[in-house]
């Protein structure tokens, strides 16, 4: 009798794995719906059990290793959630939906059916979205005020939906939950497809290093295999590294971004995740550290031990929030959903994996000169070479030295040929600057030009210049290297600007108005003694622009006559002697005078890409306060580890010159003091500038300002949770936006500009 209760129960047990495999495998949702009713202690129910390779099965993704992952039945509502959100509920969908209790679904919102062009993060469809929360919210204080009666049926409706949970007191908590959540159903099909460039090289990469291939699954969480991906907290590529941790296995600076190349940030994320499981010995746990950090993991496992499901509902931490919470479960359902996606998309037209090979350039080399040599376009030669930043393509950078240059896999020979056959006007000892020359005895016009690869006309139309002559300490600007826009600073104050004003602006370094409400443009020029043709053309607008609260308008301001003004050196420029030519062009160029400019550049301000945002050009100076010392003020985004590299020295020297403990951070605002024995200060700000360019440049590349609201400080709220956590803006931006405000010194009840981002 034990015996044949025994066999029973094995060819039960049995069934029940063959089912499971093909439940997932096919997506039988008959299968899939007896597999939840067998309960948590059901042997199969708390593991994904992945099909070989079959009819429904993606190649690609055969995963063997059942044990590896596991789901445990409290993570099972938090699964489905996201494989709903992975497959069901498209970009223009908004699921309003309870954060802990993930089954808890409120509302799905159409937002076509809402708006005509809707965008996610505009202002109007976010203030949709915070009425909805509102009005849910509000229902649920009602209910739980009523002790759980509803007498009206959109109270019923949302009473039902927590009708399993006991007693009223839930609705309270429930309140303070609501949340909502935009659908990815269509940018997952379309990462499916763009998945087929890399997968099968990514998944030889993973096994080379040891680990499951499941972990490639990872970038449908977090880009959709967009390579482009760019998040406003300022992670980037298909592995969404941010600066800091990227810095650790990849090469990132002005010129080349290796996390924008998905093979060598598939390497350096193999590496990630090869640490993070040495340290924390648990996969839920590793992939988990993956978006919170390890040594944030590795506090949460000290306290409450190696299980996921003990960590999320009982791990504090104010980073440890909603996205670190459901990264494990967001994995298991992308793993699931790129599992079975016959069963959710239908067919799924692949792209062809990439064949490329490398070939490592020994000089600095132009992309058009490459692209020329190789002879494909420079578009073509960009899709290969994904590391290399839009400076390099506009032809502001070359590429470097050393760096492995990926042809298409039939070139390669050719490409080793023509590399190796470049003439000496082709390639180059040194990179092109950051944008600014500053002139020293013996330069001309001609030669800086010709050094720069400009022409005499450019480097004139840049700069402003009249005629040929230049003057000694002056700086240039190289064309095309930085877009800006030039203030000219007048010998006479205007006679209809009241001198108290243009004093205040010209302290200030900067000439700027803030719009208020009623203002029109022609109240602001008349206000200010200008016309409303400079307003417009100033500020690139038309006459016909809507102008809003808040916007920050360039204003033109005359300084008053200075005699002598300390003449500041600007953001780049590592000079350097140019060889002049023939003796015939020198002649028809005036030499340089020994003078020093008479006014300094002060008012040169770079264009950003928000509306009407400049920054001024010596935002970026460090101020020396002695042969090989300097001192400079913290901006965001900042580290000491990035004063370190600029200046090549160790951040234990930093650390030491500062008298900053080991453990001790710095703030932006306050100030902190550099070595400079191993790089001049214009090298510094050289490097400082062009850190900061990349994070511009990546951010409006993907995100515009809609807008921009003055929001007031609420009593215990931190800098980071206002721009950040709440308004979806960077720090930075953020200082931008308020230039003469202390951040790091806030009050409750101070007011701050805040801009609203979109997507392009």
């Amino acid at each position: 009798m034990v015996c044949s209760k025994t066999v029973v129960g094995l060819v039960a047990f049995w069934v029940t794995v063959y089912f499971s495999a093909v439940a997932i495998a096919s997506g039988n949702p008959f299968i899939e719906n007896h597999l939840k009713s067998l309960g948590p202690d059901s042997p199969s129910s708390d593991r994904y059990v992945i099909a070989r390779p079959g009819k429904t099965t993606r190649p690609e993704l055969n995963f063997q290793r059942r044990n590896v992952f596991p789901l445990p039945a409290q993570l099972r509502p938090r699964v489905n959630f996201w494989k709903k959100i992975y497959s069901v509920y498209t970009t223009g969908q908004v699921v309003i939906h309870d954060k802990k209790n993930l089954s808890i679904i409120y509302e799905v919102v159409n937002l076509k059916r809402k708006f005509k062009n809707p965008k996610p993060g505009s202002r109007a469809v976010r203030k949709y979205l915070k009425s909805r929360r509102r009005t849910i919210s509000g229902i649920l204080k009602k209910l739980y005020k009523n002790k759980g009666k509803a007498y009206t049926s959109q109270e019923r409706a949302i009473a039902a939906k927590l009708s399993g949970i006991r007693g009223y007191k839930k609705y309270k908590s429930a309140s303070r939950n609501v949340r909502w959540q935009l659908g990815q159903a269509d940018k997952f099909k379309r990462g499916l497809r763009r998945s087929g460039l890399y997968l099968g090289q990514m998944r030889r990469i993973f096994r080379s290093h040891g680990l499951p291939e499941e972990l490639t699954a990872l970038p449908h969480v977090e880009s959709s295999f967009n390579y482009k991906a760019y998040s406003s907290a300022g992670a980037a590529g298909i592995w969404q590294f941010m600066r800091r941790t990227g810095r650790l296995f990849m090469k990132i600076n002005y010129t080349v971004d290796e996390r924008r190349d998905p093979i060598i940030s598939t390497h350096a994320a193999a590496k990630l995740l090869k640490q993070n499981y040495k340290r924390l010995r648990s996969w839920p746990l590793a992939i988990t550290a993956y978006n919170h950090g390890t040594n944030g993991m590795a506090r949460a496992k000290r306290r409450h031990g190696d299980n996921i499901v003990r960590i999320i509902e009982s791990y504090r931490s104010r980073s440890f929030g909603f996205a670190s919470k459901n990264f494990y479960a967001e994995f298991l359902a992308a793993l699931d959903v790129a599992s079975n996606y016959k069963y959710h998309f239908g067919a799924i037209d692949f792209l062809p994996e990439r064949r490329q090979k490398e070939v490592t350039l020994s000089s600095y080399v132009s992309a058009r000169t490459v692209a020329k040599r190789l002879g494909v376009s420079v578009s073509t030669l960009r899709s290969h070479n994904r590391a290399l930043r839009k400076s390099v393509w506009k032809g502001n950078r070359r590429i470097p030295r050393g760096y492995k240059l990926k042809v298409p896999a039939q070139l390669e020979k050719k490409a080793q040929r023509a590399l190796a056959s470049l003439s000496v006007d082709e390639k180059f000892s040194s990179q092109k600057h950051s944008g600014y020359h500053i002139v020293r005895r013996g330069d001309t016009l001609s030669a800086v030009a010709s050094f720069y690869r400009s022409s005499i006309g450019e480097l004139k139309d840049a700069n402003g210049l009249d005629s040929n002559l230049i003057l000694v300490g002056q700086k240039l600007r190289i064309p095309g290297a930085i877009k800006s826009r030039r203030k000219r600073v007048a010998s006479r104050p205007s006679s209809s600007i009241s001198h108290k004003r243009m004093a205040k602006a010209v302290k200030g370094g900067s000439a700027f108005y803030y719009v208020k409400k009623g203002d029109t443009l022609s109240s602001i020029a008349k206000r200010h003694g200008v016309t409303v043709s400079a307003l417009v053309k100033l500020n690139s607008l038309s006459r016909r622009s809507v102008i809003y609260p808040g916007q920050r308008l360039g204003m033109t301001v005359a300084a008053p006559q200075v005699k002598k003004v300390a003449y500041t050196k600007l953001i780049d420029v590592k000079s350097k002697e140019i060889k002049t030519g023939s003796k015939a062009a020198e002649n028809r160029i005036s030499k340089v005078e020994n003078k020093i400019p008479k006014t300094t550049d002060k008012n040169e301000l770079i264009l950003l890409g928000g509306p009407n945002l400049f920054i001024r050009a010596d935002h970026f100076d460090v101020r020396k306060t002695g042969r090989n010392l300097a001192e400079l003020t913290v901006k965001p985004e900042e580290t000491l580890g990035h004063y370190a590299e600029w200046a090549k020295v160790s951040v234990a020297k930093i650390r030491r010159l500062n008298k900053i403990p080991k453990s001790g951070q710095i703030h932006i605002g306050g100030r902190v003091k550099v070595p400079l024995s191993r790089v001049t200060d214009e090298q510094f700000e050289r490097k400082r500038l062009e850190y900061y360019l990349q994070l511009y440049e990546d951010f409006f590349d993907v995100y515009s300002i809609e807008e921009a609201n003055k929001v007031m400080v609420k009593n215990g709220q931190s800098l980071w949770e206002l721009c950040v956590k709440e308004n979806n803006a960077p720090l930075w931006l953020v200082t931008l936006y308020n230039p003469d405000m202390e951040l790091g010194k806030l009050h409750p009840g101070d007011s701050i500009t805040i801009p609203t981002i979109v997507k392009k």
